[in-house]
Order: C-alpha cells, then structure tokens, then sequence
C-alpha cells in the first residue's frame, strides 16, 4: 500500500494483488485497487493465496466479482514447513508450483 499511497508504483505496468480468503484481506484488496486507479494503473489482476477449499475459492470470487482472477495458489504444508527450514520454495510443492506457473502464463493477458 506504502508504494501506492505515495506514488512511487506509477512506472508498474502489471498489479497483482494478492488476497487470502478473510474479510481483512478482501477489505484490504479493496483499498489496493482503489490507490492503484487513483494512480493510473489499469491492468490489476488477483492471485487468491493460501486456499483451503472450493468455500474459500468461492467466498474469493464473490466478495471480489469485479476482480480479475489470475489464479488460487493452495495452501501447503510444504510451503510452511520449507519457510522454517529455509528450503527453497520451488522444491517443496508440486500442486503450488504448477499453479504459480500457471499464474504466470495468464500474466500475458491481463487487462
């Protein structure tokens, strides 16, 4: 939010934003669009994080309808476990690696 508030993500031409499946988080998305207009960006796409079920993908999607969704990363315990041993991200989870791929291939056609 600190590089919207203060201008300094104006050089950006992709915004992905980042959410779990809470009110908190979709409040803050809210907010993160709205200073990304402010400042001129247009293409803002989501990555839905941490999900748990097809009821959080789903909360997602309807608390946030006019949002682009990029994609819904799983959550992992994997990606937990390497966090505190300090192992590489991309060695410990297939299922979310494959979808951060996926991410990214959609990045072309983000608005």
């Amino acid at each position: 939010i600190e590089h919207l508030t203060r201008g300094t993500a104006k050089g950006v031409d992709k915004l992905i934003i980042v959410t779990e499946p809470s009110i908190r988080s979709v409040v803050t998305s809210y907010r993160v669009r709205d200073l990304a207009l402010e400042i001129g960006l247009q293409s803002i796409g989501v990555v839905g994080n941490k999900i748990r079920s097809e009821k959080e993908k789903d909360f997602l999607t309807s608390k946030m309808a006019d949002f682009e969704f990029l994609g819904f990363i799983p959550y992992d315990e994997g990606i937990a476990e390497a966090d505190i041993t300090g192992s590489p991200l991309v060695d410990s989870s297939e299922k979310v690696m494959s979808e951060v791929k996926s991410i990214a291939a959609r990045l072309d056609k983000l608005k």
